[in-house]
């Protein structure tokens, strides 16, 4: 044991003390805040999971639902490969125009019978937006809805979905996913900028 033989010692071993202390603190402040951090991470990803799961079950049931008397084209995962194919096309556009980067955009892909322009089509819209994804399904007349994706629909995004509720048969609405979740069920970033 140190003994101290004068003033300087002790305030010398209490400095000592004192730093080890800091240090002991410091560390386990910084485990506890990395340990926090850790278990608030995996907590959002197990909620993402817990999300991407129940939009998988909603994607199912609306695309089942989504054609009425045309039957569905695509399965599950078709339909997370047009979205992934479609962002990845979209982030050559994004290359060339960053400014965009924080702007929502959209797409609506269409399945119909060539020369059959009296029957319904099917279709798919997706929404993206900084906050997540949002999908409609429905059918409507073949020439009306490729009218609509070619050059007949509104201006601003948050619109599309509605307008084309309004105009065309969309079963079951629209289903909204969380940024986290919709990058965890496509397997890559949503790469938009927030808001």
């Amino acid at each position: 044991m140190l003994r101290p033989s004068d003033d300087s010692d002790w305030q010398s071993i209490l400095a000592s003390r004192r730093t080890a202390a800091a240090l002991w603190l410091g560390v386990t402040t910084a485990t506890v805040g990395i340990a926090g951090w850790l278990l608030s991470r995996s907590e959002a990803a197990r909620r993402a999971d817990r999300e991407s799961h129940d939009l998988e079950r909603e994607l199912s049931r609306m695309l089942a639902a989504g054609g009425g008397d045309v039957p569905c084209p695509i399965d599950l995962a078709q339909l997370r490969q047009l979205v992934i194919d479609y962002l990845t096309d979209y982030d050559t556009e994004l290359a060339q125009l960053p400014e965009q980067m924080s702007e929502p955009h959209w797409n609506l892909n269409q399945w119909d019978e060539p020369g059959e322009f009296d029957r319904d089509s099917y279709f798919v819209a997706l929404v993206v937006r900084p906050t997540g994804l949002e999908f409609a399904c429905g059918h409507g007349p073949q020439l009306a809805v490729r009218e609509f994706a070619d050059s007949d629909f509104p201006d601003d995004v948050d619109e599309v979905i509605p307008e084309l509720g309004r105009r065309f048969t969309l079963p079951l609405g629209s289903v909204r996913v969380s940024r986290a979740a919709a990058e965890a069920w496509i397997g890559r970033e949503l790469r938009l900028l927030p808001i």
